[in-house]
């Protein structure tokens, strides 16, 4: 039930990757590059090894396929070392972008798969305006249609993370262009 919180994490660590990549672009051969592109191969393959392990469970299940966009290979053909990391983790956060879209628009991924069936952001009542109408079930129809007028907490936390993996994508694909520009400038 924290797909927010992983899509989250997992934009931050993409921008972190890219950003460390760009750094080290302008010594693209030094033994730290070669320890990040090392390390950065070595945490996709142990987050697919997490995803598949998280795959079993239901609960678990829209994390897992978060961890499965860190592992899954998007490189782009012809970069190499630090410039194929920072790329790699444009490609990524692109991914979270979308996966964070579809966690926002789709509330049962918050939920631990289970969405709620009241209309978001609509006001419904529940009780008629029957001759009979009590002052108490007239007040439950107007608290009942401002809770469901208002997006539920975990429609909002949905939204922030979109908001913040989007923030994170932009500096990504950013220092990704900047690994891409020193690496060219270096050759």
């Amino acid at each position: 039930g924290r797909v927010s919180d992983a899509l989250v994490a997992s934009a931050m660590y993409s921008q972190n990757i890219a950003s460390a990549a760009a750094d080290l672009a302008p010594t693209a051969t030094s033994d730290l590059a070669r320890q990040l592109e090392s390390r950065f191969d070595g945490d996709r393959a142990r987050a697919q090894t997490l995803a598949t392990s998280l795959g079993t469970n239901e609960l678990s299940a829209p994390a897992a396929r978060v961890l499965e966009l860190i592992a899954t290979p998007t490189a782009v053909s012809g970069d190499t070392g630090v410039v194929r990391v920072a790329s790699t983790a444009a490609g990524v956060a692109e991914q979270l972008v979308q996966a964070a879209e579809e966690s926002a628009s789709d509330p049962a991924d918050e939920a631990g798969g289970q969405a709620s069936t009241a209309p978001r952001g609509r006001a419904t009542t529940e009780v008629t305006a029957a001759p009979d109408t009590t002052a108490a079930q007239t007040a439950h129809a107007r608290a009942n249609a401002t809770a469901t007028a208002r997006p539920r907490p975990d429609q909002r936390k949905a939204n922030e993370a979109l908001r913040a993996v989007k923030r994170a994508a932009e500096e990504t694909r950013a220092a990704a262009d900047r690994a891409k520009s020193q690496g060219h400038d270096r050759d």
